[in-house]
């Protein structure tokens, strides 16, 4: 329910942060080592190249000292794009920045990504270009910049990436005489986020800057659309401008409108930025229409559609609202008058009888009275409600709750800036648990669906968020969405641990400093191994929540195991003679006496070799767990009737007493026969004999 605090929020589970091995603060006005190669110099900021949090400094390359290098060194609280990186590969496409190397290195007392470029001669576009008055003509911008620029978008969608951060500041001449023009970096920062927001489409602009979401090359063509017009015109046709004043004139009368009406845009030049600056995504020109244009061939415009606008206004917080749109971003601002307003049934009046959209006003209808009966609704009803009728209103806009305004595919980034950067786990965790994200996927229309993977991302962190154990929650959410993101167990938060392998190197430095009551686990580390491996946990997180300790000890090795397993991870000693320590509880499972006794020598052997997986199968032997489990079985049984005829032996029962007793006599004649017998026997062998 909504405005329940969220266990998988609360401290994790008591691990003594001392654990973990804190590295030496480096001192930054020395270089930082990337990769015992690259130094990067703190002392010589390189502004121009920056992006965003991420800032600009220069490097020195310790096998080739004349290459012209920098670094981009990412914040730690604003996850940077590893998915994208990691898709980039070693590839060297044209139009895109080189990257040299890429890692990890110390600065401060933190440890950080770091992105080592070839540093551009020719500095950045909108340096030279796009203000004052200084302009590209329109021959030479196709061949200068469309063509570079498209041709690395084109790379990008094919690997499945967008580059979102296209703009005149990060656009840059590799060479003196500005004539190679590449994109610059689109890794370093979460998507959209150090974009100005003109740049930016209307719905995401409307975003919070960390949660713009990654889009899609519909959103790279925007931007372009933008750069081109402030490089024909030579100035920002709306500088000065209030930013809210911007985005409302971009609502209401359209992004073209507002960049290129009344500016002396060249004519051949309005029907592509019409197509590239178009508000509807499925309208937009696509890479395929811009390189037809490119080509020469002809390409459609795409038409403002006005179709859906009302003929008479609906008046909300001092304004008259003619688009559905400025109308969903008024309600999400002052949401109790908003609540209001929509409960007394004005705003389905006005759609039927204004607007004549039955349909609309038929499925808010439905909201208000799913919102009367749903419990989970209670403890925010009025935010709940608002946000589901602005997502009618507005299904292109972002998801707005709280204060929190975030397009669904942005939801991880904003997990994690609200958590690791404010502090705030809990307003992204009540936005996820009101299956907000869901309900915007219902209402998208059919033409215009998000991509596969986003379908299929919502309904999971649905479902990931709806479970308290551990390995679950919203610690899930946050490793699931963010590759970028290290793990934030206090037992590794400081050594910056972003794969399975450096969690468990990183263990075993704790390894050597843990205490016989710690655990090496907690609802971080289980929710990072369960994010970055392939394999199923669910039976191992289970036993990680489990009330027996001896299951919770089992659980945890079994999920190092995995890691281990899953990234082929180096021998472990210190961290298994740990786990070793742990394991008596489990060995005190089993029933035999030898047993435990051969599991105690056998795991005492296997954690010298630091092989978490032997020592797993060794106390998780299915086998040897069944044998030991019939062995008792049958022994207990045994027990069982020996018991019983002790029991019954000494029973005060007169019948039982009178059969003891009838047995007694009939084994005392018998006795007494064989006596007579054999000492017959006696006399007759000593007389024979």
């Amino acid at each position: 329910m909504a405005g329940e605090p969220d266990p998988s929020v609360a401290a994790a589970a008591a691990v003594d942060p001392s654990v973990a091995e804190v590295p030496p603060a480096v001192d930054l006005t020395r270089p930082a080592l990337l990769n015992q190669r690259f130094e990067i110099d703190p002392s010589a900021p390189l502004p121009t190249f920056a992006n965003g949090p991420a800032q600009a400094f220069a490097v020195t390359d310790r096998h080739q000292p004349g290459r012209r290098l920098f670094a981009l060194v990412c914040s730690p609280e604003r996850p940077f794009r590893a998915h994208v990186l990691e898709l980039l590969g070693n590839a060297a496409p044209p139009g895109l920045m080189p990257v040299v190397d890429h890692g990890l290195v110390q600065w401060g007392h933190d440890r950080r990504p770091a992105i080592i470029y070839v540093r551009p001669h020719g500095g950045a576009i909108g340096a030279v270009y796009g203000r004052d008055g200084r302009t590209i003509s329109e021959n030479d911008i196709v061949r200068r910049v469309v063509t570079p620029v498209v041709r690395a978008l084109q790379f990008l969608d094919s690997v499945g990436a967008s580059h979102r951060n296209i703009r005149l500041g990060n656009l840059y001449f590799m060479d003196e005489g500005r004539t190679e023009l590449v994109l610059g970096d689109c890794v370093a920062v979460p998507a959209g986020l150090a974009q100005p927001l003109l740049f930016e489409p209307v719905e995401r602009a409307i975003a919070d800057p960390a949660g713009r979401g990654e889009g899609t090359s519909a959103d790279d063509v925007f931007a372009l659309g933008v750069v081109l017009v402030l490089l024909l015109l030579g100035y920002d046709p709306v500088a000065g401008e209030d930013d809210d004043a911007i985005i409302t004139a971009r609502l209401e009368r359209g992004s073209y409108s507002v960049l290129c009406e009344r500016q002396r845009v060249p004519l051949a030049m309005l029907e592509p930025l019409r197509g590239m600056l178009c508000d509807d995504p499925q309208a937009r020109w696509s890479l395929d229409d811009l390189q037809a244009w490119i080509s020469g061939g002809r390409t459609s415009v795409p038409r403002r559609n006005l179709a859906n606008r009302p003929g008479v206004p609906l008046a909300f917080g001092r304004k008259e609202h003619f688009s559905l749109r400025t109308l969903a971003r008024a309600f999400t601002r002052d949401v109790t008058r908003a609540d209001g307003m929509i409960r007394a049934g004005h705003l389905e009046q006005w759609l039927r009888q204004r607007a004549h959209d039955d349909d609309l006003a038929n499925r808010v209808a439905d909201q208000v009275t799913a919102g009367a009966k749903a419990a989970r609704w209670s403890a925010g009803s009025e935010q709940n409600l608002v946000s589901r009728i602005a997502i009618l209103l507005d299904p292109r806009a972002p998801i707005r709750f709280q204060g929190l305004s975030v397009m669904a595919d942005g939801l991880g980034a904003m997990l994690a800036f609200r958590w690791l950067g404010e502090g705030d786990a809990q307003t992204p965790g009540e936005l996820l648990r009101t299956d907000l994200p869901g309900f915007w996927l219902q209402v998208q229309p059919k033409e215009s669906m998000p991509p596969v993977a986003l379908q299929r991302q919502i309904p999971r962190l649905a479902f990931l968020i709806g479970k308290h154990a551990a390995g679950y929650g919203l610690e899930r959410c946050l490793y699931e969405t963010n590759p970028g993101v290290s793990c934030q167990s206090p037992l590794v938060r400081e050594l910056h641990v972003l794969t399975l392998k450096d969690l468990l190197l990183a263990l075993e430095h704790a390894a050597k400093g843990s205490g016989e009551a710690d655990l090496p686990m907690d609802r971080h580390i289980a929710a990072f191994i369960a994010a970055r491996s392939d394999e199923g946990s669910e039976a191992l997180l289970a036993a990680v929540s489990d009330p027996s300790r001896s299951k919770v000890v089992v659980g945890t090795l079994g999920l190092l195991a995995q890691a281990q397993r899953a990234c082929d991870g180096p021998p472990l000693p210190a961290l298994s003679a740990w786990l070793a320590r742990l394991l008596p509880p489990a060995i005190e499972d089993f029933h035999h006496r030898k047993t435990r006794r051969e599991l105690e020598k056998r795991i005492r052997s296997v954690a010298r070799d630091g092989r978490l997986t032997e020592l797993f199968d060794i106390i998780n032997d299915p086998d040897r767990r069944s044998a030991d489990m019939t062995g008792f079985m049958t022994a207990s049984a045994a027990f069982d009737a020996a018991a019983s005829r002790i029991r019954t032996l000494e029973s005060d029962d007169p019948a039982q007493v009178a059969r003891v007793r009838e047995a007694g006599q009939s084994a005392a004649a018998t006795a007494s026969i064989l006596a007579s017998a054999i000492a017959a026997c006696v006399i007759l062998m000593s007389y024979l004999l």
